[in-house]
């Protein structure tokens, strides 16, 4: 039966779309062939960068700024030989080392090399593409980034950091906190010493700063480090508290200033369960005295209790344990008595042909 003109318009459509859709799915990748399926069986490897891009600033000396990653599939080992190149090129243009130029692969591991970067005071600010070529035998792939030269670094400039141990703490517990005051700039460009004037603000108001330092020296130092504490009270108000330490450098033409900012918590102590009673005995194995009427008692039922209680014995006082034993051992003699009377009965009552077995 033939289809009408319509159906047989939508019916080619749909085909060539699942048959687009099923080649796309086959087409090669552009990336290396890594966590193949079972199909693949290629010699391949993968290179990628930690971050897309970097920044060096005019003056650094070599820092380690960029990370190459590599990984082997399943079937590839040997030696990469990476190589980087910049563009655009420029004769006072930042220099770049790898820390390891050859990646030792084995089937299926990670490897990675650092890339060592440094710019001098005339290196021209701004972008620069970096790219990273590995080559393992015949096969190639590359991977880059982005590095940026940004104007130096003041010799003069700093970071501030506050570290309080612990964050948090109860109403009239205190909190150490450690100020710690460091250069931004490279140690070969320190030319002077450096004084921060420092300020500590504490909103909301609650908390009592004690120990704190108006001013650090630096000196020739990359950095220095002082603790002070902060206090709370009985009448401190629950909720956060937040800490803003400002320094400042006046020793320059335009004061220069940081902050740090932290958050610390006064929480309510939990409330605390009362102590045991040392003045309550040690508890005895109570007898049930009302037994349910429903479930009556059998000479099974009844060894069971007394084996508990036999049980329950070791963990007792001497005078408890020779009680209880009193006890157990008189229900004991009892259930045999009343189960030999019980099995005396039933032989009257029954016929006189049976027979036991």
């Amino acid at each position: 039966m033939a289809l009408r003109p319509h159906l047989q318009s939508l019916s080619l459509t749909l085909g060539v779309l699942i048959l687009a859709l099923v080649s796309m799915s086959t087409f090669p990748m552009v990336r290396a062939c890594i966590n193949p399926p079972d199909s693949c069986t290629t010699s391949d490897f993968e290179l990628s960068m930690e971050a897309p891009d970097a920044v060096v600033n005019q003056g650094n000396p070599p820092l380690a700024l960029a990370i190459i990653y590599g990984f082997s599939n399943a079937y590839f080992s040997g030696n990469v030989n990476l190589n980087l190149t910049i563009s655009p090129k420029n004769l006072n243009g930042p220099v770049l080392i790898l820390e390891d130029p050859v990646l030792s692969f084995i089937p299926s591991v990670f490897r990675g090399s650092g890339v060592d970067i440094s710019a001098g005071l005339n290196t021209p600010q701004g972008n620069y593409n970096v790219t990273v070529t590995g080559t393992g035998g015949n096969v190639t792939h590359t991977t880059g980034f982005v590095l940026t030269v940004a104007p130096p670094i003041p010799p003069d400039d700093f970071t501030v950091a506050l570290y309080p141990i612990p964050t948090q703490f109860q109403l009239g517990g205190h909190s150490d906190v450690t100020i710690q005051v460091f250069r931004n700039g490279p140690p070969h460009m320190v030319p002077i010493d450096l004084t921060v004037e420092l300020n500590l603000t504490i909103t909301p108001s609650g908390l009592v700063a004690t120990g704190f330092p108006g001013s650090v020296y630096i000196g020739t130092y990359d950095g220095i480090g002082t603790t002070f504490s902060v206090q709370s009270s009985s009448t401190t108000a629950p909720g956060g508290y937040t800490l803003n330490a400002t320094g400042t450098n006046y020793q320059r033409s335009q004061s220069l200033s940081h902050s740090a900012i932290v958050t610390i918590n006064v929480a309510i102590p939990s409330p605390q369960k009362p102590p045991p009673n040392p003045s309550s005995g040690p508890s005895t194995p109570q007898l049930d005295s009302h037994p349910k009427a429903s479930t009556p008692s059998t000479g099974l039922s009844t060894l069971k209790r007394a084996f508990s209680i036999l049980a329950a014995m070791t963990n007792k006082p001497i005078f408890w344990t020779f009680a209880t034993g009193v006890v157990a051992y008189t229900i004991l003699s009892l259930t045999t008595v009343a189960m030999v009377i019980r099995r005396n009965r039933r032989k009257q009552s029954r016929p006189s042909n049976w027979k036991d077995l």
